[in-house]
């Protein structure tokens, strides 16, 4: 579940602790396991938006991280393209400072017995 807001995360995520990947308290919330510099879905998929715009995946709800767009470049231009490239060397240099992947947990395994 992608929650966006304390609230939110209250409503949608498990009570029990060990069910969920978030660590809910002083409302706040924040995955409880450390984010590595990966992502494996750069490398699997993408997101195209209603007006054409390629973004990296589907936690860019906003379109702020704008790839390319499939009505001026073919969808294997984009992918391939030095723009996509530097954004994917972005996250494996420091994922933290992309604002749509720290709410993420792609790359996270859940684990029942991690509190």
């Amino acid at each position: 579940m992608q929650v966006t807001s304390y609230e939110s995360a209250l409503h949608f995520l498990p009570t029990i602790p060990k069910f969920n990947r978030y660590k809910i308290e002083n409302n706040t919330f924040r995955i409880k396991k450390k984010l590595g510099n990966r992502c494996f879905a750069l490398w699997r998929t993408s997101v195209i938006t209603w007006d054409g715009i390629v973004v990296p995946c589907c936690y860019d709800k906003d379109a702020k991280h704008k790839l390319g767009n499939i009505k001026s470049k073919t969808f294997k231009e984009i992918w391939l393209s030095e723009h996509y490239y530097n954004f994917r060397k972005a996250i494996l240099k420091n994922r933290k400072a992309v604002p749509i992947c720290t709410n993420c947990t792609e790359g996270l395994k859940l684990s029942l017995f991690d509190e």
